[in-house]
């Protein structure tokens, strides 16, 4: 019966969970500043800030669309945090900056999310709330 509960309130939350992905586009902006150059980096961040505040406001909204583009964000998203994180398990120093290990957090959080939510997304009672 909890699985039940947690399927008819998955909508609900995913706009909330979608937030996770500002995180990655203030990582995202010192190598964009690195390749592009400070104003061409500025705009592109303050374009996909536009671009994601709008597709988690479709979300809510529970638009099929976006939760196809946001099924294959989180599947693309997922396969590149991976390496990171056991990277950091495996292959790191015994102490790491703060920095580090709060970035570590921040990917396994969001990779968690991402199993729920690549699973929820699939699910036929969840697609039935979109339209």
């Amino acid at each position: 019966m909890k699985i039940d509960f947690l399927i008819e309130s998955f909508p609900l939350w995913l706009p909330y969970i979608a937030v996770l992905y500002y995180i990655d586009l203030l990582f995202l902006l010192p190598r964009a500043i690195f390749i592009l150059g400070k104003p061409a980096a500025a705009l592109a961040i303050i374009i996909f800030t536009a671009l994601w505040t709008l597709h988690s406001i479709a979300l809510y909204y529970r638009n099929e669309t976006n939760r196809k583009i946001h099924l294959i964000v989180v599947n693309i998203d997922f396969a590149l945090r991976l390496p990171f994180v056991i990277n950091f398990i495996f292959f790191h120093k015994s102490h790491a900056p703060w920095y580090e290990a709060l970035f570590f957090i921040l990917n396994v959080i969001t990779l968690i999310t991402a199993l729920f939510t690549i699973y929820l997304l699939t699910d036929k009672r969840v697609k039935a709330n979109y339209s």
